[in-house]
C-alpha cells in the first residue's frame, strides 16, 4: 500500500489537504482551550492545604451585631466576583470594643471605647494550593496587614488581614 495514492489520499483514506485543515482546526481549539481552563488544570491537580485567616473590620456600628450573625447562620460562604470560591466558607465571627483616639484636656492622647462601634472579626477557612509563592483566595491575595474585601451571598465589608495559619 503507497503513502499517498493517485487520488492524493493519504493511505487510501483522507485527502492530504482535508487532514491538514483538520490539524489546523484541531490545534486551534485545543490552544483556545487550554488558554481558557489551562490554568484550572494545574489547580485542580496541586497539592492543596486549609489555611485559616482572620480579618478586621473598623468601627461597624453596634446595631450591624444581630444582622451579621443572622446572615452568616444563613450562608457563610465565600464569593469573588459572582461566583463562590470553592471550599472557603467564615467559620466564626467576633466583636471586640472599637478604640479611638481622644485628645484629653491636657492635651494628651488617650485610648478610649466608642459606645456605638464594634471591630468585627471574621474567620475563614480556605483550601488553597501548597507551595506556591503568592497565596490567593478567588482573585485576591492573602498576607496579613492586607487589605481584604469580604463577601458572602449577604455581607460585604472591606477588612484587612489580621492572621494567617496553615493547618499543615
Amino acid at each position: 500500500m503507497k503513502l499517498i495514492n493517485e487520488k492524493g489520499k493519504l493511505f487510501g483514506l483522507i485527502n492530504v489537504v482535508d487532514l491538514l485543515v483538520l490539524l489546523a482546526v484541531l490545534l486551534a481549539v485545543g490552544g483556545i482551550a487550554w488558554r481558557l481552563f489551562g490554568h484550572r488544570v494545574g489547580e485542580l491537580t496541586a497539592a492543596t492545604t486549609t489555611m485559616t485567616y482572620t480579618v478586621r473590620v473598623r468601627g461597624v456600628h453596634s446595631r450591624l451585631e444581630t444582622e451579621i450573625k443572622k446572615n452568616l447562620e444563613y450562608d457563610n460562604r465565600v464569593i469573588a466576583g459572582n461566583d463562590f470560591v470553592a471550599d472557603t466558607r467564615v467559620t466564626d465571627v467576633s466583636f471586640e470594643p472599637y478604640m479611638q483616639q481622644n485628645t484629653a484636656a491636657d492635651g494628651q492622647l488617650v485610648n478610649a471605647e466608642d459606645p456605638v462601634r464594634l471591630d468585627v472579626l471574621f474567620t475563614v477557612e480556605a483550601t488553597v494550593p501548597k507551595n506556591t509563592p503568592i497565596i490567593k483566595v478567588g482573585t485576591q491575595e492573602i498576607r496579613v496587614g492586607y487589605g481584604h474585601f469580604l463577601k458572602t451571598p449577604l455581607l460585604e465589608f472591606s477588612s484587612t488581614i489580621e492572621s494567617v495559619n496553615f493547618r499543615d
